[in-house]
């Protein structure tokens, strides 16, 4: 069963972190947001690079795995603060 964490999202860099065990996590703008969808996003995943991947206003980004509880996956970003969804299948 998907399990979807609804959380702010500001310019400073923040933790991407699983919240449960997942195989596929989808970051995008919360659909309630008033004017959705608002702002481009960055994120930066660990992998050795850390290069930032820039995702454009109303895109979405998923990461495939075998995520568990806690685990941080990377950071996440926004030009206009906003409130982002998680979705853990």
């Amino acid at each position: 069963m998907p399990f979807t964490k609804t959380f702010a999202v500001t310019a400073a860099q923040q933790d991407i972190v699983a919240g449960s065990y997942a195989r596929k996590i989808t970051l995008r703008e919360d659909a309630s947001v008033a004017g959705c969808p608002t702002t481009d996003f960055i994120i930066r995943c660990p992998d050795g690079t850390n290069m930032p991947i820039q995702r454009l206003i109303g895109t979405s980004f998923e990461l495939t795995g075998n995520f568990h509880p806690g685990q941080v996956l990377g950071t996440i970003a926004v030009v206009v603060a906003t409130t982002f969804q998680q979705i853990e299948e």
